[in-house]
């Protein structure tokens, strides 16, 4: 197996992004997330997603430019509508949601809609147990039989859960 150094890979990726037009902070913080991914084992949830990543940004299913929009709000639960963008970035935003609805109301629920797959669910863990917070999630959406065919079930993606410390 290729060992590539955790910066060195966080550098490329991060210049790969910024090459197809992701504003600097946003494609550091998207590299970061794939190669932490990688870095920590989670191999089908990083690098190895990457490629895919990078063709439905080139192919216009991934809007890069694209920020999460609040759609509902209620005390402690919010309803986003992700905008077709990055989902790892739309993921993040939403546990940092979560994060400040619970520190305001003593639980924060976020579902987060229209966007792409998040990838590795455990980021999102480590971002909340990280702020102290323990956290619940997961991700639900139509079911593929096929690319490019949707089925009539409703598939889960596995959850995570996160212990704040």
């Amino acid at each position: 197996m290729l060992r590539i150094p955790y910066e060195e890979l966080e550098r490329t990726v991060a210049a790969a992004l910024g090459a197809l037009g992701f504003e600097p902070q946003r494609a550091l913080r998207c590299a970061r997330l794939f190669a932490e991914t990688t870095r920590d084992g989670v191999y089908t949830h990083g690098m190895n997603r990457f490629p895919r990543f990078m063709r439905m940004i080139r192919a216009g299913r991934i809007d890069i430019h694209a920020a999460p929009e609040l759609v509902a709000s209620r005390g402690g639960l919010e309803r986003w509508d992700g905008k077709r963008g990055a989902g790892n970035l739309n993921a993040q935003h939403a546990m940092g949601r979560a994060i400040a609805l619970a520190s305001q109301h003593g639980i924060g629920a976020v579902a987060l809609a229209y966007t792409n797959h998040w990838m590795r669910a455990g980021s999102y863990g480590w971002q909340a147990a990280e702020d102290k917070y323990p956290a619940e999630h997961a991700a639900v959406g139509l079911g593929r039989d096929s690319p490019g065919q949707q089925s009539d079930c409703i598939r889960s993606a596995p959850a995570a859960r996160a212990r704040g410390v």
